[in-house]
């Protein structure tokens, strides 16, 4: 997926001039920054995947959640404008600060209370007893988990001049790295807006889009990434 992506992003690019022409086409880089407000969840009920025991030692039914906090990026982009309205970019981006967090009301106590890791996950368990089933409990399996985004947009300006709201679509992917697993690459959606404040050589933009992943790695589900972004960018011929 991501090389289809990106090998289809050079080529609409390159051949930008050509739908246009070469008059008026100029070349956009923007470095930004800004934040990733994703919170994915997912829960999971035991014992409707383990069997339930009956008397001392039994598995008591429990939950175990899975959260994946949001994180700030940085990462660039570069557009061909087509006319005076409408730019076609490529970006990537890295948002290295999301924190997943185990959680678990597994009862440890008083079946094994040696079992109980600490809430900063230090160390290695012991292994519980034979009639016990190992799940994650708070502080153990937590990790930061970095997020490659690359994305081909469209963005058309809805006004001239030193103020320009514009409207964003695009398409792309993200590849999830934590460290501890394969890494998982999600197809997403891109859709927002934002503004273009000057019009010189040099701007500064301000942008809110709402990365939407219909399978979402850590949930199965239809997830929504909501990210804010500002930056520069600079226009060359």
């Amino acid at each position: 997926m991501r090389p289809l992506i990106l090998t289809s992003a050079v080529v609409l690019l390159a051949g930008a001039p050509a739908l246009h022409g070469d008059e008026g086409g100029k070349t956009e880089i923007t470095v930004f920054l800004g934040v990733s407000l994703q919170e994915p969840s997912v829960t999971r009920r035991f014992p409707d995947v383990l069997p339930v025991r009956e008397g001392p030692g039994h598995i008591p039914q429990f939950e175990e959640r899975t959260r994946l906090g949001g994180s700030f990026l940085q990462g660039f982009r570069v557009g061909r404008t087509l006319g005076d309205r409408v730019t076609l970019e490529v970006g990537l981006s890295v948002a290295p600060t999301h924190e997943r967090r185990f959680e678990s009301d597994f009862p440890w106590w008083p079946y094994c209370p040696e079992c109980v890791v600490t809430s900063d996950g230090g160390g290695t368990p012991p292994s519980p007893p034979p009639d016990l089933v190992p799940v994650p409990v708070p502080g153990w399996g937590d990790g930061n988990v970095v997020a490659y985004a690359y994305d081909a947009d469209v963005t058309f300006d809805l006004a001239t001049g030193a103020v320009r709201p514009y409207v964003l679509l695009g398409a792309g992917g993200v590849t999830y790295d934590s460290g501890l697993e394969p890494n998982q690459t999600d197809f997403r959606l891109s859709f927002g807006g934002g503004l273009r404040l000057g019009g010189g050589a040099v701007s500064g933009r301000l942008e809110v889009a709402d990365a939407l992943t219909p399978d979402h790695f850590l949930t199965g589900e239809t997830e929504h990434d909501v990210q804010v972004r500002c930056g520069v960018s600079v226009r060359v011929p």
